[in-house]
């Protein structure tokens, strides 16, 4: 493929990808190209060769941005390609957002690895940035003959992409960047089967018109949902209502996550953050009588529930939408064993500072736990059965301490079963 072809297939992906409706963050962008005289200079600064398919690359751009998004009903599809500019792949340098800050300088290598494991990455040549920091490499050994290439994998996995580089390209094009792609070319032994079927079900709902449902599930979570707020909007003493939701993980955000824990999610979790990824709702209620209520559900996507910081680490919010934090700031010096209890506790519902659901997985099942005034205590509560609840009871304030076993709660729970009944919610005793 010639400098002038590979020019002419970025211009042409930019007309397909912008006649394909309901496509969000739409970015095709290529750079200054390198010429001759370029290439030829770096080619005797560092003493090597450039293969000619890769001179052509790099004669029609230096780097490239392929980036676009899809939300479908319970999914989201996403395109992602980074081509590396000469100077970032010649150094090892890739892009990464660091406290929500875009950086262009962090180094690939990855510093968990071992001695070896960093000497065999040194035998490649990076030239893509992927989706969930994967990469295409190119093997340098004997690359003026042939281009290899290699997906890499965090934490550690390399696996040779059959294809030569004018066919890489070409299905780049082909596939509009749809992330997961390249998994079709891996070998049969190696390739994640899992994920050449996800992308082949995301492949056809790409240029499909909304609504599209790609994957069913019969859990009923988001109807759940949706009948809740029309109890609260039918409700003439309830205002305030905001309802903020999540679109449901990739399947590739779920696998990365597994794979960091070390552990599978249990199908009662995945069957409620697939089809309604956490979700904030809040409203309030001012009774005749001058008595003023609030409801509150905060429960973070499954991303920021296992994918960030654990429950001991982790800012909250509170019922005034402030940041407060999971305990007093003296509880690991003056309580530790307090602080010991909630370790490796994940967040389940930010409901309130003071009173909040944690979870862990034990055994291959969901373990929850509520957190009242600084004391974890254990609940004997399946995932839909809780969530019954909580859509039962609209997340009225407090509700944790209704799942408690404590003795001294019971006066609360008298009271709390009287507020829902004021609110002609769903639940009943």
């Amino acid at each position: 493929m010639k400098a002038k072809e590979v020019a002419a297939k970025f211009t042409t992906l930019k007309k397909e990808i912008g006649k394909i409706k309901s496509l969000e963050d739409v970015r095709v962008k290529t750079r200054p190209a390198y010429t001759d005289k370029q290439l030829a200079q770096l080619e005797k600064q560092f003493n090597f060769i450039f293969p000619e398919s890769l001179k052509a690359y790099y004669q029609s751009t230096n780097g490239h941005r392929i980036s676009w998004k899809k939300h479908l009903p319970n999914q989201t599809l996403i395109g992602q390609s980074t081509g590396l500019s000469l100077p970032a792949a010649i150094n090892g340098k890739v892009t990464s957002y660091y406290k929500g800050e875009l950086r262009t300088d962090v180094s690939f290598y990855p510093t968990h690895l071992d001695a070896a494991q960093k000497e065999t990455l040194q035998q490649f040549w990076l030239f893509e940035q992927l989706y969930l920091d994967q990469f295409v490499l190119i093997a340098k050994e004997n690359w003026h003959d042939q281009i290899e290439l290699y997906l890499y994998e965090p934490p550690y996995s390399i696996k040779r992409i059959e294809l030569s580089f004018a066919e890489y390209l070409q299905n780049l094009f082909d596939n509009k960047a749809q992330i997961n792609w390249q998994q079709q070319f891996i070998s049969q032994d190696a390739r994640n089967e899992k994920l050449v079927a996800q992308y082949k079900l995301e492949a056809k709902a790409l240029a499909a018109p909304l609504p599209v449902v790609v994957e069913t599930n019969p859990s009923g979570y988001p109807a759940q949902l949706e009948k809740l707020l029309t109890q609260l909007k039918g409700n003439k003493t309830i205002e305030g209502i905001k309802i903020t939701k999540s679109p449901a993980p990739h399947p590739s955000v779920i696998e990365k996550i597994e794979r960091e824990l070390g552990t599978t999610f249990p199908s009662e979790l995945l069957d409620f953050y697939t089809t309604l990824n956490g979700f904030r709702l809040y409203w309030k209620s001012k009774l005749p009588d001058g008595k003023a209520f609030f409801g509150i559900i905060n429960i973070p996507p499954l991303e920021v529930a296992f994918g960030g910081k654990k429950a001991e680490e982790t800012l909250v919010w509170d019922e005034y939408a402030t940041y407060g934090i999971l305990w007093a700031d003296d509880t690991p010096i003056e309580q530790p064993t307090v602080y010991q209890s909630i370790l490796n506790k994940r967040i389940f519902d930010q409901h309130l500072t003071s009173t909040q659901l944690l979870m862990s997985i034990e055994d291959g099942k969901v373990q929850f736990y509520s957190w009242v005034d600084q004391q974890l205590q254990p609940l004997a509560i399946s995932f839909q059965t809780l969530m019954g609840f909580i859509f039962a009871t609209g997340g009225l304030e407090n509700y944790p301490f209704f799942l408690t076993k404590y003795e001294e709660v019971a006066t609360f729970k008298a009271g709390f079963v009287e507020k829902v009944r004021t609110f002609n919610l769903s639940f009943s005793m």
